[in-house]
């Protein structure tokens, strides 16, 4: 897979692919904290309004069971694959400090760029806060 570029707070992000160990270890824990019950729905729904409020639930299990431990460690494994102004991310507190939001859309811009294919369509179009066509 290519790297996928973008402009995010005026800085170049490149986001490159994950490890397949990496890549299990972050689908996991995303997969753990939602539910499996929920998980599976999230997969197997093709109705748009039944699965946006399965997503709206599973964006809620994110929030609410993921502790700040977990999430940073998540964030840590996805960050291996991202580089910002051509400089790899050794630390989320030199590379983000000050920069909250920006964090965020890094982070769930290397989610999509990796896992499209693994997570539901419509959890991470809800995570970033864009609507598809």
């Amino acid at each position: 897979m290519a790297a996928t570029q973008i402009d995010i707070g005026g800085r170049q992000i490149s986001i490159g692919t994950l490890g397949i160990i990496d890549a299990l270890r972050v689908e996991v824990a995303i997969a753990k904290v939602i539910g499996e019950p929920l998980f599976a729905a999230l997969t197997t729904v093709k109705d748009g309004a039944e699965k946006m409020g399965i997503t709206a639930l599973a964006i809620g299990q994110l929030a609410s069971k993921m502790d700040a431990d977990d999430l940073i460690k998540t964030m840590e494994t996805v960050f291996k694959c991202v580089s910002i102004d051509g400089k790899r991310i050794n630390s989320m507190e030199e590379s983000f400090n000050g920069r909250n939001k920006e964090i965020w859309q890094v982070f769930i811009a290397a989610l999509k760029a990796n896992f499209a294919d693994f997570f539901p369509e419509n959890l991470l179009t809800s995570l970033s806060g864009t609507e598809q066509a």
